[in-house]
């Protein structure tokens, strides 16, 4: 707040540097203060759009007011001006997600992966995305892929087991359970035993 209530201050005072309208909207943000960000990038003119990021933050305050298509218009904005982005994608498939158009979120994710994110976080965020959208088989799709690539990460086998699970396949989803407690951490044998005595099958546990 003391950041912006200087950078404030000077333009009150009757400084013209639109930069200090660009420091005014970064000291906003800082504080969630998205509406004087907001005002600020558009008092700032050309120098609002002087760093991709500044897109990032425009978007993002966007999506905080509940203002999902000027925010993925902000996105677009960026890109026309400096390219795809990493960042500007990761945003637009947790957006989209979030929207409910899985179908972008899926294309989205494996632009986002083709741009480089293609590390075990970047795939097992992708996943986890897709897994609370309920969307499990494009889940289970990339975790398969996922694993070829990463091996038997507990975090892949336990997101597969519940993929599995998601898909009605609980004998499947429980072996993943028990595979990552047999390789990594006992705990997960009692989510394998749940999902068995849940499922009807007991004596398999």
């Amino acid at each position: 707040e003391g950041a912006l209530g200087s950078f404030t201050a000077a333009v009150e005072a009757g400084a013209t540097d639109p930069s200090l309208h660009v420091y005014r909207a970064q000291a906003a943000y800082q504080i969630a203060d998205c509406a004087t960000a907001l005002s600020a990038l558009d008092a700032a003119g050309a120098a609002g759009e002087a760093h991709a990021e500044l897109f990032l933050l425009r978007a993002d305050c966007h999506w905080k007011g509940e203002r999902p298509r000027p925010a993925l218009a902000a996105l677009a904005a960026g890109e026309a001006k400096y390219g795809p982005q990493r960042a500007f994608t990761r945003a637009r498939v947790q957006w989209s997600l979030a929207l409910g158009l899985y179908q972008l979120a899926v294309a989205e994710g494996r632009r986002y992966l083709a741009q480089g994110a293609d590390g075990l976080d970047d795939r097992l965020f992708l996943a986890e995305g897709l897994l609370r959208a309920k969307q499990h088989a494009a889940a289970r799709d990339l975790l398969e892929e996922t694993r070829l690539a990463h091996g038997d990460d507990a975090r892949v086998l336990v997101q597969l087991g519940h993929a599995w699970l998601g898909l009605a396949h609980p004998l499947t989803a429980a072996g993943f359970f028990a595979r990552a407690a047999a390789l990594h951490d006992p705990k997960f044998a009692r989510d394998a035993a749940e999902v068995l005595r849940l499922h009807g099958h007991p004596h398999k546990a």
